[in-house]
């Protein structure tokens, strides 16, 4: 009897371990984005606009570079390769790693060619490689961690990247321009952390033939998708900075961390949510799926409304008074939340049907979009033309894959009901963004939302029990 409840409370403990690992690494990711809160108003203040825009510039290029460099060193890939080669995850993680490195080269050329267009200076090419190599081994070591649950080494990478680069930077301000303080305090922190990474992997080795085969395999078919969407998160700043200059880029991107901020709560939701409705399609309850997707969706519609009915008072308080030029912004990239969550629902729909390449096809036409959109709307229309090109982009990729389901014979959800909650949210938004002179009516407008948002997380908490379950 003793050994039963011994094997049963070992159970319970493998089953807790995820769940609590989930919570550290939704802790982990918040306190990082809480730290960039907390430091952005510091770097407005003492940094140019144009300095901050162009740290800024330097980002974005960074994170579309390192699409092609981590592809094959983080998330799926790196999790069927542990799978696939069982004990030996040390060698695969090092392989993951050298093609990671080995992709590096091609990539900074190409960034080397193109360097006047996107506005980035020749000598910190070299220094941009070098941070995509940290980045990469970051990228495999917290892969690694995460499949074998060891949460304390992903929170502990996550939490050092996130508060001692902007305290370094803060150091290197006082000998250097801002926009160099940022890039070499970031460089600086992420060799602190690549260092044993790197160091273990050199003893392990670099290359496996095998394991290189497997991870391009995997990778490439996962492409497509990853850089789409970076091009719809990155090109508008791109654009921006191209055709209004650096100082516009700074204005911009904190109005665009406002309106995407709302991306924390959707990616936590769909992290949670995922499995559970690829558990409930396994059992066709395809109606219970419809209904906590529509309360979901209203909740975050209702969160979007109070986030564009206080942006006035957040961008005052993250950057100095110059900046809100751009905060007529904040309303579409803050809505555009809503076709992202969606579209992601739709793409775990996708897959549990066996027709995964709907989502990328999607992404990759809504990426040409964004583009298109940007270059004609920013230079009519400034930062609110570029906010409005990443609502339509991620609309007409929601929209498309939603059609490609439909044509495909999948059993959906009716989008007309979206549709509706949308539209409510825009009114309830642009009302909002119509009273921004006065704080007073802007908080009468709120209560709706905030009513509405109470109400359905408390029809729904058993579900949200269940999901997290």
């Amino acid at each position: 009897m003793n050994s039963v409840k011994m094997i049963k409370l070992k159970h319970k403990k493998e089953l807790r371990l995820p769940a609590r690992a989930s919570l550290w690494y939704l802790f982990a990711s918040g306190a990082a984005k809480c730290a960039g809160l907390f430091f952005t108003p510091v770097f407005t203040r003492i940094m140019p606009a144009d300095e901050y825009g162009y740290y800024t510039l330097y980002i974005s290029i960074l994170a579309l570079a390192s699409v092609v460099t981590t592809a094959a060193a983080s998330g799926g890939v790196m999790y069927k390769g542990y799978a696939k080669f069982g004990e030996d995850k040390a060698s695969f993680t090092a392989a993951s790693l050298g093609l990671s490195i080995a992709l590096i080269p091609p990539v900074a050329i190409i960034i080397l060619i193109f360097r006047e267009r996107l506005g980035i200076n020749a000598a910190l090419i070299p220094i941009l490689a070098l941070q995509l190599v940290c980045d990469g081994a970051i990228a495999a070591k917290s892969s690694e961690k995460r499949y074998s649950y060891q949460y304390v080494a992903v929170v502990a990478l996550t939490l050092t990247g996130s508060v001692l680069s902007p305290l370094l930077s803060l150091a290197l301000i006082k000998v250097m321009r801002g926009s160099y303080a940022r890039i070499f305090g970031l460089l600086a922190v992420s060799l602190l952390c690549a260092a044993p990474i790197l160091s273990e992997c050199v003893r392990t080795g670099f290359f496996k033939k095998e394991m290189w085969g497997f991870a391009i395999r995997y990778s490439l078919p996962l492409l497509p998708n990853a850089a789409a969407a970076a091009v719809i998160s990155q090109a508008d700043k791109l654009i921006i900075s191209s055709y209004m200059g650096e100082g516009a880029l700074a204005s911009y991107a904190v109005a665009h961390s406002i309106g995407i901020g709302l991306t924390f709560i959707t990616t936590s939701l769909g992290s949670a949510l995922h499995p559970w409705i690829i558990r409930k399609l396994d059992a066709n309850k395809d109606g219970l799926v419809e209904e906590i997707l529509t309360k979901i969706f209203i909740s975050i519609a209702s969160v979007a409304v109070i986030v564009v009915a206080l942006s006035p008072e957040a961008l005052s308080i993250l950057t100095p008074r110059s900046y809100s030029v751009a905060l007529p912004a904040v309303l579409p990239i803050t809505l555009s939340t809503l076709p992202t969550f969606i579209l992601s629902a739709l793409a775990v729909i996708s897959l549990h049907e066996g027709k995964a390449y709907y989502p990328s096809i999607s992404s990759a036409v809504g990426a040409v979009i964004n583009i298109a959109a940007n270059v004609f709307l920013i230079p009519r229309m400034s930062y609110l033309g570029a906010g409005l090109a990443l609502l339509i982009s991620y609309a007409a990729a929601t929209l498309l894959c939603y059609a490609l389901n439909k044509i495909h014979g999948t059993k959906l959800f009716s989008l007309s009901r979206f549709a509706l909650i949308f539209a409510i949210a825009f009114l309830f938004s642009a009302a909002a963004k119509g009273f921004y002179d006065s704080l007073a009516l802007r908080l009468i407008l709120i209560l709706a939302p905030v009513t509405v948002l109470v109400t359905t997380l408390w029809k729904m908490r058993g579900h949200i029990l269940e999901a997290r379950g």
